[in-house]
Formats: C-alpha cells, sequence, structure tokens
C-alpha cells in the first residue's frame, strides 16, 4: 500500500455496519495493522481514503452472500495483538 497518513492510537477505529436491507457489510478502518491483514486476506479494498495524499483509511464492502464476507467480522483479523502498556495481548 501506500504511505500512510500518521494516525494516533487513541483515534485509530475499525467500524462494521450491516445494511440489513440490502445484505451487505462495509467495514472502514483507519489502522494500518488491520488493513493491512484485511488486504492479505480479502484483496483490495473496495475504497481507499486519502488525507494529505496519504492513505486515512480503506473501506471494504461485500455482499453478506460472498464467500469472504465473514472474513469482515474475523476477530483475528480485526482485532489480532493489541497493545496494552507496551506489551503485546491477544
Amino acid at each position: 500500500m501506500d504511505k500512510w497518513q500518521n494516525v494516533a492510537v487513541e483515534e485509530q477505529e475499525t467500524t462494521i455496519n450491516i445494511d440489513y436491507c440490502s445484505k451487505t457489510i462495509s467495514l472502514y478502518t483507519s489502522r494500518k495493522t488491520t488493513a493491512n491483514k484485511l488486504k492479505n486476506a480479502m484483496g483490495e479494498p473496495t475504497k481507499t481514503e486519502y488525507t494529505n495524499k496519504k492513505i486515512s483509511g480503506v473501506i471494504y464492502k461485500r455482499n453478506v452472500d460472498d464467500k469472504d464476507a465473514k472474513k469482515l467480522l474475523s476477530k483475528g483479523l480485526l482485532i489480532g495483538a493489541i497493545k496494552s502498556n507496551n506489551k503485546e495481548v491477544e
């Protein structure tokens, strides 16, 4: 991926939206490690957002019937190792 905008840890977020009417799952993340895991598992994002010509977030959209839609809800991909008091926590 291109260079990422520096985002403070306390400002990084990942949100999941499930639209029952259109049967779609949308995932937005501003966390680089989560975006890289998703890219490895699912390929390129549906949309990439930029701030000052650097990536500030990515969006993945999938139909609930798509074979890889469950990956958008995968704890391992979304949370992985989170640092807490400078220690990795699973």
